[in-house]
């Protein structure tokens, strides 16, 4: 089977990697230009 879902844009990606990513996580999105922290 495959396993489908919907994509969409995250408006408070920072507040939301910072509550639920590891530190290291976290600074990695952080790091990003803003086009590709949507990617990650």
């Amino acid at each position: 089977g495959i396993d489908l879902e919907y994509m969409r844009s995250v408006s408070d990606l920072e507040a939301l990697a910072q509550r639920f990513f590891l530190p290291r996580e976290y600074e990695l999105v952080r790091s990003l230009p803003p086009h590709q922290q949507q990617e990650a």
